[in-house]
């Protein structure tokens, strides 16, 4: 089962990083910058509720960032003590 762990952590760490970007990217197109935005309308959600919805892309681009900082501590672990083993000398 140890392939499997490794192949689901860099797959969730690229998901994480996919993730994280999508959604701060949304965060950043559907907030309110001005006073004259009007781009509402693609939302499906009255004006002003915009900057929830906006924030909202936020909080949850925050969530897969601490997890993306996991999914990569335990890359870092696992890669560490792979180098361990390759340096243990032959007795």
């Amino acid at each position: 089962m140890s392939f499997l762990d490794d192949c689901c952590t860099y797959f969730c760490t690229g998901m994480g990083l996919f993730g994280a970007f999508a959604l701060f990217l949304m965060g950043i197109v559907l907030y309110p910058w001005s006073a004259e935005w009007e781009g509402y309308w693609y939302l499906g959600v009255d004006k002003e509720n915009t900057k929830d919805s906006a924030m909202a892309c936020f909080f949850a681009g925050l969530v897969y960032l601490l997890y993306l900082v996991g999914c990569s501590w335990r890359i870092m672990k696992k890669s560490a003590k792979q180098a361990a083993l390759a340096y243990e000398p032959d007795v």
